[in-house]
């Protein structure tokens, strides 16, 4: 994986991704009320993977924690949440860029939080032993990813796309946390037409996975491939997430 590609995308979509970025933002908010239903977040320290924009920090910085430690694979995304923060807020927040497979976790911190992102590490498990080793002894987790159907669309159609592994991922938490809410859901979005879909994906920055050079041929050529998917609401773009809470497991 490119993960340089994946954070030139997100960058060139940082001043669009909010305005059309609602899939993610309703992920990210979901995200953490299935997270309230098992913990609180208030007086705790908090390390967030993957904040972007930051659409899961204001849930988290909204209720209230001891501090809030935020990642993010593009420092341009982290300069643009902290320009819509208060000097309060900032006070609270200590940022951290870089790669997360690559990067020092912060110790000792109570909650992990993650909306989004982790689709894009390489080696899920040395990922969720990574959190499991710096969390502490009642540590928990609020994590969300994709299924096999997110953007299956465009993976049939052109050939590119992530290949996501539900029972390797949940294998891989399984092992230091004890799953305590684990669901899937199915959310489609209706466009006028595929054109208008590669747009959301370039507003978005989610086409991180691949180069495309597109001409009026290959244009062509995806929008009447792309016919199979239209409905009588519009042409469909599927979001399959997925919804991991859990509990470090101390053995």
């Amino acid at each position: 994986m490119n993960k340089e590609l994946v954070k030139e995308r997100f960058d060139k979509s940082l001043k669009t991704y909010d305005s059309n970025a609602k899939i993610q933002k309703s992920i990210a908010s979901k995200l953490f009320k299935l997270s309230q239903d098992h913990f609180s977040v208030t007086n705790q320290t908090i390390f967030e993977i993957g904040c972007g924009t930051g659409f899961l920090t204001r849930e988290i910085m909204n209720k209230a924690p001891k501090h809030i430690f935020a990642n993010d694979l593009n420092p341009n995304a982290i300069f643009s949440l902290l320009s819509k923060m208060s000097n309060e807020e900032k006070s609270k927040i200590d940022f951290l860029s870089g790669d997360i497979e690559k990067i020092d976790f912060p110790a000792n911190t109570n909650s992990i939080f993650s909306a989004s992102t982790i689709q894009w590490i390489t080696d899920i498990r040395a990922f969720a032993e990574k959190l499991h080793h710096s969390t502490d002894k009642q540590a928990t987790i609020a994590i969300s990813s994709f299924g096999n159907k997110n953007l299956y669309e465009i993976k049939e159609i052109t050939g590119a796309g992530l290949t996501y592994d539900t029972s390797k991922l949940l294998d891989a938490f399984k092992k230091h946390f004890d799953i305590l809410h684990f669901e899937e859901e199915t959310k489609c979005i209706y466009f006028q037409s595929p054109i208008d879909i590669l747009r959301h994906l370039k507003l978005t920055g989610v086409n991180g996975i691949s180069k495309t050079t597109w001409n009026k041929s290959s244009l062509q050529n995806f929008q009447r491939k792309y016919s199979q998917y239209q409905s009588d609401k519009g042409y469909t773009l599927t979001y399959n997430p997925l919804y991991i809470i859990g509990k470090k497991k101390n053995v």
